[in-house]
């Protein structure tokens, strides 16, 4: 009897000393480096956005920009932008959502130091760079997104 009670203890003792190792085992973590952006941004070459900051002499910015921006869960977002002496407003349509309904924001925008720049103040704080009469979406550091096709993301003056 002894000897049933004493083997019983030494299996329980395993038993318990197994459990506690597994629960202890630390998973195998894999990870992935992923590079973000092939550009490292000085802090301070960031674009500074202020209402003291007008656009650049000869820039014919008011009007309306139309383009199509890639979509992580749909399959493209149509963006309307109409741009009048400091204020905006947009209309955001989602292609091929069950909800197809459009977001509309309107507001004020910034330029910045350079006057080519200009940040919205909703809801995202969407940045744009003006060039050859169009608009350029920014990042969140003022440098040129581009799709995986190596092509920035536009918006084409309509109006």
């Amino acid at each position: 009897m002894m000897r049933a009670f004493i083997l019983g203890m030494i299996l329980t003792g395993i038993a318990l000393v197994s459990f506690n190792v597994i629960m202890h085992e630390k998973p195998e973590v894999k990870m992935e480096i992923v590079q973000v952006d092939d550009v490292i941004v000085d802090p301070d070459k960031i674009p500074k956005f202020n209402e003291q900051n007008t656009p650049k002499k000869g820039i014919e910015y008011n009007g309306t920009y139309e383009g199509m921006l890639p979509c992580a869960d749909c399959k493209g977002t149509k963006i309307t932008l109409n741009l009048m002496d400091g204020h905006y407003s947009q209309t955001v349509t989602r292609i091929g959502v069950a909800s197809n309904l459009d977001e509309f924001h309107t507001g004020l925008y910034q330029w910045d130091e350079t006057g080519e720049k200009f940040q919205l103040d909703s809801p995202a704080q969407s940045k744009y760079l003006f060039k050859d009469g169009n608009l350029q979406q920014l990042n969140m550091n003022g440098i040129g997104c581009l799709s995986v096709d190596g092509n920035p993301f536009t918006l084409y003056k309509v109006e």
